[in-house]
């Protein structure tokens, strides 16, 4: 049975659903100078779906296993999340886990937020008096 192997959250703890990322799970191994990825895939909707996380050698001391979380910027998107690459050492996951990615956007001022809202309603109004002419 299918179960969450781990979400992406933001700093709240919120899953981040509409994110574009991919990720890799890599265990690194003591004796190995490299890492080695053992499962990679797309985030859909916030969580990875799964079974198990992959079993580690048996014959090899696991030194650490990390989740990477590469974002997607695409031309005229929003993403105002960065990838994150999460250690831990000695083990792998706990699954259920939740990934907090930091948060890279700009939060608009009260002044800022009013401004875009009024110049917002003044485009809306030019656009209904082209198609509805006012009548004088």
């Amino acid at each position: 049975m299918e179960q969450t192997l781990f979400t992406v959250t933001d700093d709240k703890g919120t899953v981040l659903k509409p994110i574009d990322a991919t990720y890799s799970i890599n265990y690194m191994y003591k004796e190995d100078p490299s890492s080695t990825t053992v499962l990679e895939g797309v985030i859909s909707r916030g969580a990875v779906k799964g079974e198990e996380f992959p079993e580690k050698d048996p014959l090899k001391e696991l030194e650490y296993s990390e989740i990477i979380i590469t974002t997607e910027s695409k031309p005229g998107g929003w993403n105002a999340y960065s990838g994150k690459a999460q250690r831990f050492l000695s083990k792998t996951p706990e699954k259920g886990e939740g990934i907090k990615l930091p948060f890279t956007g700009t939060i608009p001022t009260k002044e800022e937020a009013q401004d875009s809202m009024e110049a917002r309603k003044q485009e809306m109004i030019a656009a209904l008096e082209v198609i509805y002419p006012p009548s004088n």
